[in-house]
């Protein structure tokens, strides 16, 4: 039986070497540090982390960073609104990368589901190691 998969391979294939997978970019705005370095904990060897604390504009950010592959923005931002902050980077970014929203406040999940913003998700703080892990896999698949 081995000997019918050798013969199938060649010996390129046999002595080469796996190629190892590209690391997905994940875009994080967030002005909590300590979510920074959570998100570091949980994703850091899988994934890179590109983190803003607040956005002076879009196109900084977009200069900034290579494409991500997904966009995780927290909503309440102090002096700034996440959805509002989402929706200029839907402009800048292609609609076909997935926003999650993250935020503490209970009442910003109904706001969140009128937005219906197409290919988005919501997940409230605290959030924990499954639950963040879960969903990111699901939308970098």
């Amino acid at each position: 039986m081995f000997s019918f998969i050798r013969d199938k391979l060649s010996r390129d294939d046999i002595n080469a070497k796996p190629q190892a997978t590209k690391k997905k970019d994940i875009l994080l705005i967030d002005d909590d540090r300590e979510i920074w370095t959570i998100m570091e904990k949980y994703v850091g060897k899988s994934c890179n982390l590109h983190c803003f604390e607040y956005l002076e504009s879009c196109e900084s950010v977009y200069k900034k960073t290579a494409l991500p592959d997904l966009i995780l923005i927290d909503i309440n931002l102090g002096h700034q609104n996440g959805f509002r902050i989402a929706r200029r980077l839907r402009s800048y970014f292609p609609k076909t990368i997935p926003l999650i929203y993250i935020s503490t406040e209970k009442n910003y999940k109904k706001l969140y589901e009128e937005t219906q913003d197409i290919n988005s998700f919501f997940i409230p703080k605290p959030f924990d190691r499954t639950s963040i892990a879960l969903t990111l896999h699901a939308f970098l698949a």
